[in-house]
């Protein structure tokens, strides 16, 4: 399941099967199940386990990288007017007359 509380934050929660005890997995099963689970524009911020009721539960917060919100910012901005190209223009046309 995935949530999106405010933009650039993204949670997933993934359900482990049954016989999965999270506590007992190893560092690498579990790096692989967060990278597998993982889009690839978004760091990893925050791991939490939830085996209070079954089956467990992994909760990662993940945050958008920085240039990709950055890109989001710069493509909804409008682009700027270049104004020096029309100056040198002016500046070629006076130096012909």
């Amino acid at each position: 399941m995935e949530e999106k509380p405010e933009p650039g934050l993204l949670i997933q929660t993934i359900e482990l099967p049954e016989q999965v005890n999270p506590r007992e997995l190893t560092q690498s099963d579990a790096l692989s199940i967060v990278v597998s689970c993982m889009p690839d524009d978004y760091t990893l911020e925050n791991i939490q386990i939830e085996d209070n009721e079954l089956p467990a539960r992994l909760i990662l917060t993940e945050r958008l990288k920085k240039s990709e919100t950055q890109d989001m910012e710069i493509a909804q901005a409008p682009p700027d007017v270049p104004k020096k190209k029309r100056k040198r223009l002016l500046d070629r046309i006076r130096k012909r007359e």
